[in-house]
């Protein structure tokens, strides 16, 4: 075997571990976020940002409900949180839902 052919062989066994390499690593990788639950965080992250909120006060809901000032599960969250309405709008101010 001449020096061309033997070198072009080490070329190309270096291009295919390299390939190989490569999936070996992605693999570990996704198995790892899958394992941790950042894959279940980063889908409910996802989720909660398509999310349709519920109906506010500026989406009225069918039964034409009358909102009057005091403190409301905020719309669009989990339900842990309770923001004040003033009437008009929502406050940045937050509590835990009591």
């Amino acid at each position: 075997m001449d020096e061309a052919t033997w070198l072009s062989l080490m070329v190309l066994g270096y291009i295919i571990g390299v390939v190989i390499l490569y999936y070996i690593i992605k693999t570990a990788v996704k198995s790892a976020i899958r394992e941790s639950g950042l894959a279940r965080v980063e889908a409910t992250v996802r989720a909660q940002a398509t999310a349709q909120p519920v109906a506010t006060p500026a989406q009225p809901v069918a039964t034409a409900r009358t909102w009057s000032a005091g403190w409301y599960v905020y719309p669009g969250t989990d339900g842990s949180e309770q923001r004040y309405y003033d009437g008009s709008k929502w406050t940045e101010q937050c509590r835990p839902r009591q």
